[in-house]
This record gives structure tokens, sequence and C-alpha cells, in this order.
């Protein structure tokens, strides 16, 4: 699982994003879940991870968060990369 923070509350980063990882059905997972902490909820991106995959990195810039590379579910290194643009 990869975790980045993106937007601006005063100031903090408003949402935190998780993607990835393993324990889904299948085992490597593709959904993006977002906790808005402002609001203090969770919620699944409007978008998932274009491939399931573990052990990726994350990194933002404003409200975008990228998530990059990782292994797939045969285990093998992947240079995927997904945007993923968060905020009002």
């Amino acid at each position: 699982m990869a975790a980045v923070t993106v937007g601006r509350s005063s100031s903090r980063q408003r949402y935190a994003l998780f993607a990835g990882g393993v324990g889904c059905p299948g085992n490597e997972c593709d959904t993006i879940e977002v906790f808005d902490s402002v609001e203090g909820t969770w919620a699944l991106a409007a978008q998932n991870l274009s491939v399931s995959r573990q052990y990726l990195m994350a990194a933002s810039v404003g409200n975008l968060a990228v998530f990059a590379g990782g292994l797939d579910r045969q285990s093998n290194s992947t240079d995927v990369v997904d945007f993923v643009y968060v905020g009002e």
C-alpha cells in the first residue's frame, strides 16, 4: 500500500490517499481510498489504479497524487504510473 497527502485546508493537508496493497480478492488491490481530514470521512476515489499492485510508491504536488511502480499479481515489477486529482 502507498499513502500520500494532498490538498490544503488552512495550514494542513486535507486529504490522505491510500492505494494498492494486499488483501483484496485475488490478492493485490486496485482501489484508492480517500480520508478527508476536515469532514472526518472516508470514501473510495472516483477511479481505481490502472493495475492492481503492491509495493508501489506515492508522491503529491498540490491536489495531484501520483502512484507509481510496484509489483503486479504475478510479482512482476511494473512501471505503470497513475495520476489522481482530489480536491474542490
